[in-house]
């Protein structure tokens, strides 16, 4: 399987670190897993993304308070 095969995957660590509750309804370690799943299949590390960190003048561009 090649990266360019796929569309691009986005995964961060990040996503999977949430202190959540082991039984809190939003199953926080599902994207960990799918991510581990896909490396296992054979997609590549260079297959995924990772996003940077969204700057403050950015997200005012985004949200108003």
């Amino acid at each position: 399987m090649t990266a360019g095969s796929l569309p691009p995957l986005i995964y961060h660590p990040c996503y999977s670190e949430l202190a959540l509750p082991a039984n809190h309804r939003y199953p926080i370690g599902k994207y960990r897993s799918l991510y581990q799943q896909l490396l296992a299949l054979g997609v590549p590390e260079s297959g995924f993304l990772q996003p940077a960190p969204v700057t403050a003048a950015a997200l005012s561009t985004l949200h108003d308070p």
